[in-house]
């Protein structure tokens, strides 16, 4: 739904969000391959920690200026990270994508699109390699999918309506519970 209404809207993507999406691809492959290696509870504490300094700095409107590094190197980088970092975590973009996106000077209804399209293919990707190992608890899949497909879409109508202020703390409150959340998970 999310790559649908963008792509009618905007078009596809240029410069550092084209290597954004593009860069997820291989970032999905090799996190769902090193999520075999990598300890879960290393892997949640680094997302947790990460993700809870980028909404903190979100909250404070941070950064305040655009950074000078080559928007597409950056998006790539960005993108690789966000690969990795969804498919260890199963997140499949908007959770590593966001700060990261927010850090590049990117503007918050812009993050929103490209994460949320970032989704297709990592979660794609992702969801090869663990379907070919045989690693997919498919009725959990399933009617996960199901309930990210309808909060999608009322996430979608919600965002098109709020004020950028309103969205960028929403945002950054709803990154920090994360982090807390996911935190919380590994430690206790």
């Amino acid at each position: 739904m999310s790559l649908a209404a963008w792509l009618h809207r905007r078009g596809f993507p240029a410069g550092g969000n084209r290597m954004f999406l593009v860069a997820a691809v291989p970032g999905a492959l090799l996190g769902a391959l090193l999520l075999r290696v990598i300890s879960n509870g290393a892997v949640a504490v680094m997302i947790a920690v990460a993700v809870g300094m980028a909404g903190v700095a979100e909250l404070l409107g941070l950064p305040r200026s655009p950074t000078r590094e080559s928007a597409v190197r950056r998006g790539a980088v960005n993108g690789l990270i966000t690969g990795i970092g969804s498919a260890l975590t199963g997140t499949s973009g908007p959770l590593i994508g966001m700060p990261l996106l927010a850090w590049s000077g990117t503007s918050i209804v812009e993050r929103i699109h490209v994460a949320q399209v970032a989704q297709l293919p990592i979660a794609a990707t992702a969801a090869l390699v663990f379907g070919l190992a045989g690693d997919v608890a498919w009725a959990v899949a399933a009617s996960s999918a199901v309930a990210l497909s309808l909060g999608t879409a009322g996430g979608m109508r919600l965002t098109s309506s709020m004020a950028p202020i309103t969205l960028r703390r929403t945002t950054a409150a709803l990154m920090v519970t994360s982090a807390l959340s996911v935190l919380a998970t590994a430690v206790f």
